[in-house]
């Protein structure tokens, strides 16, 4: 299960410089390429950012892990 996150993760490594790439070449100047790259960038940065505060609220999160707990056997 950690390979496949850390495989998830690392795609970001490839995908972001083509995805930049990609938005600087096709647009009418350079500087206006760059702009739209770090709005594109910002925008997916704030959306998983609220993402995670919505899927994430470490009060109950933190309430379910130590319920799980209570519950599995403990051996010495």
């Amino acid at each position: 299960m950690v390979a496949i996150y850390s495989a998830i993760y690392t795609l970001a490594g490839i995908i972001a410089p083509v995805v930049m790439g990609s938005v600087i070449k096709h647009a009418a100047t350079p500087m206006d390429g760059y702009m739209t790259g770090f709005i594109i960038n910002a925008v997916v940065m704030v959306a998983s950012g609220l993402l995670g505060l919505l899927l994430l609220w470490p009060n109950s999160e933190r309430a379910r892990l130590l319920a799980q707990q209570a519950v599995q056997p403990k051996f010495a």
